[in-house]
């Protein structure tokens, strides 16, 4: 089984070609990622926050340290290579099963179900 991207778009920022209204160079984007089985139906969302190196080297300046779980770090914001990245990183993967395939894409982001468990 494979996964694919059914959408992708961000509160922050919708996903367009023209202009950015921030500095591409130091910016800072949760992108929400709907993921599922490849031509199949559903999907779980998952969040990559994606940063700049100049973004980073700003928060390190003033806080001195950041922890990086689930962060794509880029040189400069551009929405067509977030898009080229997270698609060629989901379509890299192939597992037996949905869950096992949403729990390595899980490695690289947020998964909407991570740590969850059904009550007994």
């Amino acid at each position: 089984m494979h996964a694919e991207i059914k959408n992708i778009s961000s509160d922050d920022y919708p996903v367009t070609r023209t202009g950015l209204p921030f500095d591409p160079r130091t910016a800072w984007v949760i992108v929400e990622a709907e993921i599922g089985p490849k031509d199949g139906k559903g999907s779980d969302i998952f969040f990559f926050y994606v940063c700049t190196v100049a973004y980073l080297s700003e928060e390190l300046e003033s806080a001195g340290s950041r922890f990086g779980r689930h962060l794509l770090i880029m040189n400069e914001f551009n929405w067509d290579h977030v898009v080229f990245v997270i698609e060629k990183l989901v379509s890299s993967f192939e597992e037996p099963d949905w869950r096992s395939l949403a729990e390595k894409i899980a490695r690289y982001a947020q998964w909407e179900f991570e740590d969850y468990q059904a009550e007994l």
